[in-house]
């Protein structure tokens, strides 16, 4: 019942892009891998073998040109891989389709080759099966030139994924612990070579210390922790440190390092790659070649994430492997297997290829119930890459079914760690536009789609990603960045492009990545095997403008279900973007991720990063996991700590800033932060601000809401309904930084916690609901009222994900109006009247436009930093504070008596709000005096020879220009009729003749124009912004809710009155999950209304 309207919105969405792809076919051509013949004439009847973008194709199919429509026959299997080389055109692009009329199942595109030749029963020749397996495994010599990375068995309709041999030969037994039967490592050593002032004193064996402290603020604890280190080699002042307990940071330039008998100052500091990993229980074999160039895949601490490397060396003495292995992590309790050895092939449903020795290129297989491979279907992946798309436009992928492709080697990992970039079944690059992959099955692969691009400043646009289902993929089901990860990759070593793909740049993180719509995808089992450097959820883009993420059913993905970086700070450390984002309107809604962060922590099942606006509504989140299993083991004094064990998040915004949350569903399977495996947190916050967070539905975990490390509050948290925490609610890890412009209200507190209802870092924690209440108080926050606390129960049924509430539930219209206004090109102010506790005086400014102003995380934290254009607001007091329109969890509007009352922005930091030599848009809402006598100003900025203003004059919206003393003018058809509360839009868009258009409660209502703007003219003057007065000091009597301005105009925006007025006076924040309007006196806490009154 809870995902009904999900689910039907997917199959309406189906149909509709279903209809549109039948409508733009152009000529025919058909193709059967299995019967067809190039030199046929591509009709059904003699259909070619190959697609013509394929290299192998041959006579009138490889001559074949043009905008074309190809269709691959339902029930035969396509092998090959295509290299786009021709683009279509916006009415009749180029596809590549199945048709229902021709062939039955699926339209099958196969990266993998089938096991031609015959099977044989190994001997006591294959000496390097183990013994007791070899009678049951077999073996063949395929003659092949590439390394296959998967192979699967197809029997009686079923595809099982045959293992890599590995030990241990472990299963998933605890789904929210697929790593449970990994081994442990007992003990990590690290190497480090460290160059001092002076080693006199020091001996070899001798314990040491350092005075090095880490600074980061989510893991302080780590800076108390007691390395163990001890010297190995002194070589003048040279001295060799082997770490076997860390203590991170201990040990840096300029820090003092310490024994019992000395000490002295460090100059240089050097780690050594290669770590020594012990394993006393399991790493008994005697044979030091045992384990050499296996592949280990370990888990890290904090973070678990898996990565793989290759074994250097193995000691059987000292039980322990030596391999390359990042950071310097404690290592004990880490988890691990290896693979990709002949040695360990003794079970089941287990094969490994030989890359080298006597029976190079041998494959070795053992089948369930060790049965005659023979007799089954065995495909070996090779093609890593279906379709290239290299700088080509207008093309349609649709109802196709791609499996079986190859990855990368993993022996060659540490130089491409990209799989976007080298193994993905669809490539998008280089300035691709208008690409629409619909209604196909993309299932075990490496990856997905990737997108990316191959030349700095290039922009890629317009991607429809819609319909799909993805399904068992080792990395990611869809992904997309501007140069992010492939740049640093490359400046950092970890990924060589060599001759992948022709022309493409190091440096391409100026280029755009917009316009993309991936929406009513399933995607199921992701991420298990990653060879990202980072981790990445199922969709993942980076630095991304404009898409929409919408009603996408994600289940169990080992990273996160979602994750989007929405820009990145103009200077940010790693990667230097200096790019301007001035039109963010990102969608995620309508999604389902359920069962997430198997595979990570410190992340959520959905995740948005950096510059908003972003909405984020109408989603379900389960069961975000985040297990750090060895991080629990290391700590067991930790208890009673939500993030010791696990720690994820529901939804998270890592340094998110303008997010709207609204209407979502997030619940836990376990609240209890003692046990093993829990849920830690609903929805967390590192840092960031200007979120606001409501009408959200937050069901058993550790913390409702974790707001975490040090920066400015101004954040509002409204309406919603926490259930069943099992440690608090509100968790705030942020000092005390601006908590005047921090809110709650409105917010149900439902069921017993252990510890209190909110903790804030530097103060005494909050145990009743009063004493928040009495904090919030003390601290002038801007709304204070909190919620109610209550025990009795308040939906149908929690435990089975059933949150409709009950008829008596306290819920019921108790939430406060939120306004959620829809995102406009280049925001420069914005203002929404709160009444300010600590200074009345103060109307914050909440604008955001993401651009060089964002410099860095650190220069973000400082208050001065980002520009805050807050208004000054003379002669009012307390009473001046009215309900609005558009929001009731405050005093929400200005009232101006029209006496002595208005507002000002001072010259010197109002420089941004001058037209400029571009377009411009005012946005208010007000109640205005109707057909009251002469002309009085709302907002004025005008020096006399430049500037704007916008006025009522009897009645009428006037909007005026001045450009070097010349006046323009655009006035309202009509006047108002009453003194209702008024929403205007007045912009100047100089791409239009007349340049000046009204729009008053979402009609345009232009009327007389006067005057001629010219487009080049630059309109800036030196002089204040006014609001409710003008220079001459006439003063207007009106009552404000919103007024925001913004250097471009709707167009520039990409959008229409309509849609604005719509969204802002109809959208989906006025609404529950379901799509229902209020039933009651007003909105009820929570996701979902209550609809029986």
């Amino acid at each position: 019942m809870k995902y009904k309207n999900v689910y039907n919105f997917i199959i309406t969405a189906s149909v509709i892009v279903c209809f549109y792809i039948q409508n733009i076919i152009s000529a025919e051509y058909y193709i059967d891998f299995e019967n067809g013949n190039d030199n046929n004439i591509g009709s059904k009847e003699q259909p070619w073998k190959h697609h013509p973008w394929d290299n192998n194709s041959q006579g009138k199919s490889q001559s074949a040109k043009g905008i074309n429509n190809y269709i691959f026959k339902k029930g035969a299997i396509y092998r090959g891989c295509l290299s786009a080389k021709e683009s279509g055109i916006a009415e009749t692009p180029i596809t590549l389709t199945a048709s229902a009329q021709w062939g039955n199942g699926e339209a099958m595109i196969f990266g993998s080759d089938r096991i031609s030749c015959k099977w044989y029963t190994c001997t006591d020749d294959d000496e390097q099966i183990p013994k007791e397996s070899r009678k049951k495994t077999w073996y063949c010599d395929p003659n092949i030139d590439y390394q296959p990375m998967m192979a699967y068995e197809l029997c009686n309709g079923e595809i099982t994924r045959l293992n890599i041999a590995r030990s241990p030969n472990w299963k998933i037994v605890n789904p929210d612990d697929p790593r449970q039967e990994w081994r442990e490592f007992t003990k990590s050593v690290y190497e480090y070579d460290i160059t001092l002032d002076d080693a006199a004193g020091f001996s070899v064996g001798d314990q040491v210390s350092g005075t090095g402290v880490w600074i980061d603020k989510e893991e302080d604890r780590l800076n108390f922790a007691e390395g163990y280190n001890t010297i190995q080699e002194i070589n003048g002042n040279k001295i060799k440190v082997l770490i076997a307990v860390v203590k991170k940071g201990e040990f840096q330039k300029g820090a003092k390092i310490s024994s019992k008998k000395t000490q002295h100052t460090i100059l240089e500091i050097k780690a050594s790659s290669l770590v020594m990993l012990e394993d006393k229980k399991n790493l008994v074999n005697t044979d030091p070649e045992y384990l050499k160039g296996g592949l280990l895949w370990y888990e890290g601490s904090p973070m678990p994430f898996p990565r793989v490397t290759i074994i250097e060396q193995y000691m059987p003495e000292k039980n322990c492997l030596i391999s390359k292995i990042n950071g310097s992590e404690d290592r004990q309790y880490c988890r691990y297997f290896i693979e990709g050895l002949p040695q360990l092939l003794d079970e089941e449903n287990e094969w490994c290829y030989t890359e080298s020795g006597r029976h190079k290129g041998r494959l070795y297989l053992r089948l369930k119930d060790n049965r005659d491979p023979n007799a089954s279907d065995i495909e070996i992946a090779r093609h890593k890459i279906f379709l290239d798309i290299f700088g080509q436009k207008h093309i349609v992928v649709n109802g196709l079914s791609m499996k079986f492709f190859n990855r990368e080697n993993f022996k060659d990992i540490k130089k491409k760690i990209a799989p976007f970039y080298f193994s993905p079944v669809i490539r998008i690059t280089a300035g691709a536009k208008n690409i629409s992959i619909v209604n196909c099955r993309i299932e075990h692969c490496s990856q997905g789609i990737g997108i990316f691009p191959a030349k700095n400043f290039e922009l890629l646009e317009n991607f429809f990603i819609i319909s799909n289902t993805f399904l068992n993929i080792d990395n990611m089901a869809v992904y997309g960045e501007t140069g992010e990860i492939l740049c640093w990759g490359q400046e950092n070593g970890k990924i060589e492009i060599n001759n992948d793909i022709n022309n493409i740049e190091k440096e391409t993180r100026q280029a755009r990545l917009k316009h993309l719509q991936i929406n009513n995808n399933f995607i199921s089992n992701t991420g298990f095997r990653q060879d990202m450097w980072n981790c990445e959820g199922a969709i993942s883009l980076r630095s991304a403008e404009m898409y929409s993420i919408t009603s996408n059913i994600v289940l169990y993905s080992y990273a996160q279900g979602i994750m989007v970086k929405n820009g990145s700070y103009y200077n940010e450390q790693y990667h230097h973007f200096k790019k301007d984002y001035p039109l963010n309107r990102n969608f995620i809604n309508n999604n389902i991720v359920i069962d997430s962060l198997l595979a990570v922590q410190d992340y959520g099942g959905i995740e948005s990063w950096y510059a908003g606006p972003v909405y984020i509504y109408n989603n379900i989140s389960g069961n975000p996991v985040g297990m750090k299993y060895a991080d629990k083991k290391q700590h067991p004094e930790a208890t009673n700590n939500h993030r010791t064990g696990c720690f994820g998040g529901g939804i998270y915004l890592d340094q998110g800033f303008k997010h709207y949350i609204f209407n979502n569903i997030l619940w836990g399977k376990n609240n209890n932060d003692n046990d093993f495996i829990y849920n830690s947190a609903g929805f967390i916050e590192a840092e960031g601000f200007m979120n606001v967070v409501f009408n959200n539905t937050i069901y058993n975990f550790a913390l409702g809401m974790r707001k975490g490390m040090n920066m400015n509050n101004r954040s509002y948290y409204l309406n919603n309904l926490f259930i069943n925490m099992g440690q608090r609610y509100i968790y705030q890890q942020t000092r005390n930084t601006e908590m005047e412009n921090l809110a709650f209200a409105g917010n149900i507190f439902n069921g017993q916690i252990r510890k209190d209802i909110f903790c804030e870092a530097e103060n005494k924690p909050s145990s009743t609901l009063q004493e928040f209440v009495d904090f919030l108080t003390e601290k002038s926050a801007l709304a204070g009222e909190a919620g109610e606390i209550t025990e009795t129960t308040q939906v149908t049924a929690a435990s089975k994900h059933d949150f409709h509430l009950k008829k008596d539930s306290v819920c019921i219209d108790k939430a406060k109006k939120v306004f959620v206004p829809w995102g406009l090109y280049r925001v420069e102010a914005e203002w929404g009247f709160y009444r300010q506790p600590k200074d009345v005086s103060i109307i914050i400014d909440e604008h955001l436009f993401w651009n060089k102003d964002w410099t860095t995380r650190e220069d973000v934290r400082k208050k001065e930093t980002t520009p805050r254009r807050d208004l000054k607001a003379f002669n009012i007091n307390e009473n001046s504070f009215k309900p609005g329109l558009l929001e009731s969890w405050t005093s929400g509007s200005l009232e101006l008596n029209g006496i002595d009352q208005y507002c000002s922005l001072e010259r010197k930091e109002n420089q941004a709000l001058d037209i400029g030599l571009g377009n411009f848009l005012i946005e208010i809402t007000i109640k205005l005096p109707a057909n009251a006598p002469g002309k009085k100003t709302i907002i004025e900025k005008t020096d006399g020879k430049n500037g704007y203003g916008l006025y009522i004059e009897h009645g009428k919206i006037i909007m005026l220009v001045i450009q070097d003393k010349e006046i323009i003018t655009r006035e309202s058809i009509q006047p108002l009729t009453d003194s209702a509360w008024q929403h205007i839009i007045a912009e100047i868009d100089r791409s239009t003749s007349d340049g000046i258009n009204i729009y008053l409660n979402g009609v345009p209502v232009n009327g007389k124009i006067s005057g001629k703007l010219l487009a080049d003219n630059d309109i800036s003057c030196d002089s204040d912004l006014l609001i409710g007065k003008d220079r001459g000091n006439k003063y207007l009597a009106c009552q404000i809710d919103f007024l925001r301005i913004a250097k471009g105009s709707l167009k520039d925006a990409e959008t229409t009155i309509n849609e604005l007025y719509n969204w802002e006076f109809n959208g989906p924040f006025l609404k529950d999950f379901y799509g229902n309007t209020p039933a009651g006196r007003g909105r009820d806490a929570g996701a979902i209304e209550y609809l029986f009154h």
